[in-house]
């Protein structure tokens, strides 16, 4: 600046780079975004599958006697006491309510204040029934038996007593603390949900609404126990296809090839929803955070250092705030190149945070998977390893599915059900994420490395860009 020329004190930083109220209003909502809409979202997703293991934990017995001198395939199922089917049928009605409640709210057919309390509740008590009656079963219901207790062995329906009520409690929470941000003032008491999250959640019930079904239809052609069949249609519908169980009878094969393909194409719809959601609508989200996060970071290094005066308002005629920027016009320009170098970073940030995330979420699962495989499994398939369940589900996460690894325990096939339904979607999600970052790092290098061997440039362009950053380098140095 020139001599004499009057100063702010304290400096203030340039408008375009400083927060204003109504941004930091905007970035208030970002911090909320993920409780104001990612967390009904996610409870309006899980809470149908809650409810369809809760089908799946009424329709058959808890419990199966295994006699001695038989195969664990050959168990026969022992009647469940009525109470225990009563109260099972109770807890998933319930459930059932608060899944239309919390949709009729997001349609906006029932109050925000009437709904959410009943869909909080409701969750909440068929997970405590749940949780309780699989304590009961596992305990005092067998003082009572036959035959001595190491000859009874609980059914999947019971290990999808234990999901559901973990898939409730979560969601609940979820809707929990949705309900306090909005009694709060955080944000409003109704959900801005798109048409997009909408379809996700139609998608979802109507996707396993259309296994559970099929699973009714082929298990009973096939002779099989009706929650085999689950397990044979989700490995299907999947295209893992291990192969432990497959149609053998000529109507059920000839019913595969419609069921497959219009099951295929349901869940590519429901995996497509949730990647374009993901990286859509929470990119914008998280991106304007970031965005405004690296903002502020610029401005405090620049007025730590004292190199913040290009960014002071030119004051009169004569003044200057470096040899190269002489007026305002200059001085705007090289805001604007502030500003966009400031998104190009936060976007780079963000992107590779996303894959990030995405592949620590599906590490997580992975070992998870991998060591409660590892537990149901070691009992009853012989030298079985915590090797054996990480192989396991790298070849269910990649849908190779040899076949030579498969889970038979009761706990297995129902937790693969479980696992299956949260780990491949995250694959789909970090392999759209890699494309951004890894897959754009690899193509650019690709071009660069075949355009100095086997595909060079056309000289034309490679000597005008050579000249170009010759241009730019000396403006730099100057």
């Amino acid at each position: 600046m020139a001599m004499g020329s009057p100063r702010q004190s304290p400096r203030t930083p340039p408008r375009a780079l400083v927060t204003e109220p109504n941004e930091e209003e905007n970035l208030d909502h970002t911090r909320w975004w993920l409780v104001a809409s990612a967390f009904p979202m996610i409870a309006g997703t899980l809470g149908p599958v809650a409810s369809a293991f809760s089908i799946c934990a009424l329709g058959r017995p808890w419990r199966q006697h295994v006699p001695p001198g038989t195969e664990f395939e050959e168990a026969i199922f022992v009647d469940d006491p009525p109470w225990l089917t009563a109260v099972n049928a109770i807890q998933l009605g319930m459930a059932l309510v608060s899944n239309a409640f919390l949709l009729l709210n997001m349609a906006r057919r029932v109050k925000f204040t009437i709904a959410q309390p009943i869909t909080i509740i409701g969750w909440y008590i068929s997970s405590l029934c749940l949780i309780g009656l699989c304590a009961t079963a596992s305990g005092p219901l067998n003082d009572g038996l036959e035959h001595p207790l190491d000859q009874y062995v609980l059914s999947q329906a019971f290990w999808y007593g234990i999901w559901a009520s973990i898939l409730y409690f979560v969601v609940a929470s979820f809707m929990t603390a949705t309900f306090w941000g909005a009694s709060t003032g955080h944000f409003s008491k109704s959900f801005a949900l798109t048409n997009s999250q909408r379809t996700l959640m139609l998608q979802t019930i109507l996707f396993l609404t259309y296994l559970l079904l099929g699973a009714l239809v082929f298990s009973t052609i096939e002779g099989w126990n009706y929650l085999d069949g689950v397990y044979w249609a989700n490995v299907t519908l999947f295209t893992v296809g291990f192969g432990d169980f497959a149609t053998t009878k000529p109507l059920a094969r000839g019913l595969v090839l419609p069921y497959a393909l219009i099951g295929v194409i349901s869940l590519g719809l429901v995996i497509a929803s949730i990647r374009s959601m993901i990286l859509d609508r929470a990119r914008r989200r998280v991106g304007i955070r970031m965005e405004e996060k690296t903002r502020r970071k610029l401005v405090r290094s620049l007025t730590k250092t004292g190199n913040d005066t290009i960014l002071d308002p030119m004051l009169g005629e004569g003044t200057a705030l470096s040899p190269h920027v002489t007026n305002e016009y200059e001085r705007r320009k090289v805001e604007f190149e502030l500003m966009r170098h400031i998104q190009d970073r936060a976007l780079t940030w963000r992107q590779w945070m996303d894959l990030t995330a995405s592949f620590g979420t599906l590490i997580v699962l992975w070992l998870i998977g991998a060591l409660v495989f590892w537990s149901t499994e070691k009992a009853y398939q012989e030298h079985w390893s915590y090797f054996d369940s990480f192989y396991l589900c790298f070849v269910s996460l990649t849908t190779i599915g040899y076949g030579d690894r498969v889970p038979i325990s009761n706990a297995g096939k129902s937790f693969f059900v479980f696992w299956s339904l949260l780990a491949l979607p995250t694959m789909t999600v970090l392999i759209s994420h890699a494309e951004d970052t890894v897959v754009k790092f690899v193509r650019e290098i690709t071009i660069k490395l075949g355009a100095v061997t086997i595909l060079p440039r056309d000289k034309l362009i490679a000597q005008m860009e050579k000249e170009h950053l010759k241009e730019y380098n000396s403006h730099q140095s100057t």
